[in-house]
């Protein structure tokens, strides 16, 4: 289950960073670290249970891929100010490995507990609060 994330997650990555160079930044404050890194974490973890889960809604989806790839696009931005001169590619690689230590961490407990479990149930209802709004700026 953790390399379906992890090559969604380089993909979807991989995109950012090319097109990141040309969407203007949000204001700073969005783009602090410390707010958006555990904000993109939650996303990377409720997306790993939705589909851990097995669960599926193509408008919500797409919805919930569009504020993915928004705090994505911060979460990499934010990278670069911690990391200074650092290649995108790491940054991407080393956002791959979290997206993938997080969703290996989802699929055990899903294993473990069911999608019934209070984690997941959590994380499934952060995914759908999300997939019912429009993208918005964190």
């Amino acid at each position: 289950m953790s390399f379906s994330v992890r090559a969604v997650a380089g993909v979807a990555l991989a995109v950012l960073v090319e097109t990141s160079a040309f969407a203007a930044p949000a204001p700073a404050p969005n783009n602090d670290p410390g707010i958006v890194l555990p904000i993109w974490e939650h996303f990377v973890a409720a997306q790993s249970a939705h589909a851990a889960c097995g669960l599926s809604d193509k408008a919500g989806d797409a919805v919930f891929a569009a504020a993915y790839n928004d705090i994505s696009r911060r979460a990499l931005i934010a990278l670069r100010r911690l990391d200074r001169g650092a290649p995108d590619a790491k940054i991407v690689r080393q956002m791959g490995d979290s997206a993938g230590r997080i969703g290996g961490k989802v699929g055990a407990e899903v294993k473990a507990n069911g999608c019934a479990s209070p984690r997941i149930k959590a994380l499934l209802d952060f995914y759908a609060l999300h997939a019912k709004q429009a993208a918005t700026h964190v």
